[in-house]
């Protein structure tokens, strides 16, 4: 787990030393703990698309059916931090 900043505004939220550890902590542990990038790639990948698009019940009202944008946007920070940690 890594430590989340505390914060005292809502805008601080928003940074990304606080959004990126706060993003990684959210993640399930068997996807944390991958041992290569690639395995951690896919189970993400997995993971992310579960979360976006649930088993499409034909019956459920519209608004049931929707893509989590909360999900792409945890995307695209676990995207920022492995490049991150690639360049270091």
């Amino acid at each position: 787990m890594l430590v989340v900043p505390r914060i005292h505004t809502k805008l601080a939220r928003r940074a990304f030393s606080v959004a990126a550890p706060s993003t990684w902590n959210s993640l399930p542990a068997d996807i944390r703990l991958c041992e290569t990038i690639l395995t951690f790639k896919r189970h993400l990948k997995t993971h992310l698309f579960k979360l976006t698009y649930p088993p499409v019940l034909h019956h459920a009202p519209l608004y049931l059916r929707t893509y989590s944008v909360k999900a792409l946007y945890k995307y695209v920070i676990i995207i920022i931090i492995i490049y991150t940690l690639s360049e270091a």
